[in-house]
């Protein structure tokens, strides 16, 4: 199984000092040096590249940001994606409408400081140091919400490499082969780390996945929430959607 990483918008509504992405996040109509915009994606490029190249029985889907929810063609999008059998997580802070599906769980993060998510399916809670996280795994236990808890990474993170590595090892090692990432520019990374982009979409470019192949890869980060997914939809083949405590 490979995992495609769609990050269909890098603009968020929050402004989290710890944000992962806060690199890579930008105003809504950012425009780059060379004149193209930050949020250039649409869903007729997506479906169109999508339709060609991709197999709901081959790959996964990550829709992620920025925040989703600001992407405009957001309900078409995951609409299409079930609609063609795809299946997957949004990552989302949950403050914006995102529609419900069978095909994908809604991840909402409880972020330091935001109020708790509106439209989710579970729960992601961060290990912040700054932030009472196990109140936050309490009241998740005690409304029966489904909940994932990541350790806060970045340069912010309080935690120290080896601890992270110490984490990471925890987890069993991913049911996936390989991982492509799609930015909102519409260019293609084969791998987060690499930070070296290839080709674009609006150029039709054939996905050049990564191949996880060493220990690092296969615990990274990046597959523990798709990883509990698949073992969520083995333990219950209709999720249905939980409603905000």
């Amino acid at each position: 199984m490979f995992l495609l990483n769609l990050a269909v918008i890098q603009s968020c509504n929050y402004d989290c000092y710890y944000c992962t992405m806060k690199e890579w996040t930008y105003p809504i109509d950012h425009v780059f040096g060379d004149g193209k915009k930050a949020n250039r994606l649409t869903n007729e490029i997506l479906f169109k590249w999508i339709d060609a190249f991709l197999n709901p029985n081959e790959w996964m889907i990550k829709i992620t940001g920025g925040e989703p929810g600001l992407y405009p063609e957001i309900e078409g999008l995951v609409l299409g994606l079930a609609q063609r059998g795809y299946r997957g997580i949004i990552e989302t802070n949950g403050s914006l409408p995102i529609p419900k599906t069978d095909n994908f769980i809604r991840l909402g993060a409880w972020h330091l400081g935001k109020p708790f998510p509106v439209y989710y399916d579970a729960i992601v809670i961060i290990q912040n140091k700054n932030d009472n996280w196990q109140e936050k795994i309490d009241h998740c236990e005690k409304k029966g919400i489904k909940y994932l808890i990541n350790m806060q990474r970045g340069a912010s993170s309080p935690w120290t490499l080896e601890e992270r590595h110490a984490e990471d090892a925890t987890h069993e090692k991913t049911h996936y082969e390989r991982q492509l990432m799609l930015y909102s520019a519409g260019n293609f990374q084969s791998c987060p780390m690499t930070k070296a982009s290839y080709g674009s979409i609006f150029d039709m470019v054939k996905p050049m996945p990564f191949l996880i192949t060493t220990v690092n890869c296969q615990t990274c980060p990046q597959f523990h929430g798709m990883d509990r997914l698949i073992k969520w939809w083995e333990e219950d083949q209709s999720i249905e959607p939980l409603k905000a405590a």
